[in-house]
């Protein structure tokens, strides 16, 4: 009896440290925040290494720590809440410069050029970056979906929600488990039902 009840939890601990170990691997795979990469030059066009690069949220006022350009004068500040952002750069004989108005997305990085000017830190400028001046990288694949194909396909059907127009996507499959109960349960290029991540 004493032998059975050891097998018994022996093998509801496994079961506990598997069940754990997934739930945990499918909430690292999703992604909660953004980031700003870039490039400090200076008038000429040449890269500015060494430089000191803060990113301030501009709703919450929180700045990040502060980050050094490399040698070939590029920055990468990570885990930024998605929001508008204002990148200060000050760097030994340039003029510290603001650039306000950069919008980081969720998963996305915002990348932005800035040009620093020849003069003294304490001499500041403050820009604004237009729509054109900050592109949105990433490595990952989305699509979007046109009025029509949303208010014609049947995805207001029993069973069904929002979520079906996933499966016109290239990639997408029908998953399987209970995942997502409120809807279809989604397989995107071979990955578990559970790794998938909603943001409405």
């Amino acid at each position: 009896m004493k032998d059975i009840r050891r097998r018994l939890i022996f093998s509801l601990s496994i079961y506990l440290a598997v069940v754990g170990f997934a739930a945990v691997s499918g909430a690292l795979g999703q992604a909660t925040t953004g980031g700003i990469v870039g490039l400090v030059t200076d008038p000429n066009g040449a890269a500015v290494p060494g430089a000191t690069v803060t990113a301030k949220n501009e709703a919450t006022g929180v700045t990040t720590r502060n980050f050094v350009t490399t040698s070939e004068g590029r920055f990468v500040i990570t885990n930024l809440l998605p929001g508008t952002y204002s990148v200060t750069v000050a760097a030994s004989g340039f003029k510290t410069k603001t650039v306000s108005n950069i919008n980081v997305r969720l998963g996305l990085d915002s990348d932005i050029n800035i040009g620093l000017e020849v003069g003294q830190p304490s001499e500041t400028i403050t820009a604004v970056a237009g729509a054109d001046e900050v592109a949105q990288t990433t490595s990952e694949i989305s699509a979007n979906f046109d009025r029509r194909k949303v208010s014609e396909l049947p995805t207001n059907a029993v069973g069904s929600g929002i979520d079906t127009l996933a499966l016109t996507v290239p990639g997408v499959t029908p998953g399987f488990g209970n995942v997502n109960s409120n809807g279809t349960t989604l397989s995107v290029n071979g990955n578990r039902a559970r790794s998938n991540n909603f943001t409405i």
